[in-house]
């Protein structure tokens, strides 16, 4: 098997069956306060808002894009470039705990590289990868990071009951 078919490439529009692993795949989230969001890319915006009328306008969104945009509107901690990456790691590991299925849909990737793949964007990604494969692929490598750490902590589970 050659590396292009130990890589998968996701996005939110195509992709269907690896949909799942995009921030817009609508799911229930619970954070530490038990306020539930319908997708990370919900909470993820939201935890941008330094002020109760930022989190409202962000969280009150009717979609994963809508938080986007609308996250993106908003005046983010001062903070937020050293703390997004953080943020993000621990939106998406709720997503994968709190969800049996997603859990076990992220478990059965593994041995893939996980590829965030945004074509729209035509200067590189931070998230993802862009057309011409350029990018940091920050959350793939969030995922692939999440998913070995509950392949691990699966296996462990399985040891211990055989």
């Amino acid at each position: 098997m050659s590396d292009e078919e130990k890589r998968i490439l996701f996005q939110s529009k195509t992709t269907p069956e690896f949909r799942f692993l995009s921030n817009f795949h609508l799911c229930k989230i619970q954070d530490v306060f038990a306020n539930t969001f319908d997708s990370v890319e919900h909470m993820y915006q939201t935890y941008k808002a330094t002020n109760r009328e930022d989190y409202d306008f962000v969280y009150s969104s009717k979609t994963p894009a809508e938080a986007r945009t609308r996250g993106q509107k908003i005046k983010a901690h001062a903070n937020w470039d050293e703390i997004k990456d953080g943020t993000m790691e621990m939106c998406v590991r709720f997503k994968f705990v709190q969800n049996a299925e997603l859990r076990e849909m992220l478990l059965a990737t593994e041995g893939f590289e996980l590829v965030e793949f945004a074509p729209w964007d035509k200067h590189g990604s931070y998230w993802g990868v862009n057309k011409e494969g350029k990018g940091e692929n920050k959350l793939g490598k969030i995922l692939m990071a999440i998913r070995d750490q509950l392949l691990a902590e699966k296996k462990e589970r399985d040891a211990k009951e055989a």
